[in-house]
């Protein structure tokens, strides 16, 4: 499961890409990410950080991150999965 794959582990690189479902009328949506947020930026931010807790609500995927492992949350991030989403963790089949 993706909590057991990142629960207590730090983001040592994260790579956000669109990938699947393909074009829209012949654009990519550039708000996948977020609106001013570009994929390197995102990077960065969240670089380092260790997952706190993992929740999922259907095609919802929220991440509490903190600073330190065991430390207080101080981010969190919401991932949609859509039609065809996934997360990869490197390492972990």
């Amino acid at each position: 499961t993706i909590e057991a794959a990142t629960l207590g582990r730090r983001i040592a690189t994260l790579i956000a890409v669109e990938q699947g479902g393909g074009p829209r009328e012949g654009q990519f949506d550039d708000k996948v990410i977020a609106e001013e947020v570009t994929p390197d930026v995102l990077a960065i931010t969240l670089q380092d950080r260790w997952v706190l807790g993992v929740r999922r609500r259907g095609k919802q995927l929220w991440l509490e991150l903190g600073e330190s492992k065991g430390g207080a949350c101080c981010a969190c991030l919401l991932i949609h999965m859509g039609m065809t989403g996934a997360v990869i963790v490197q390492g972990v089949a």
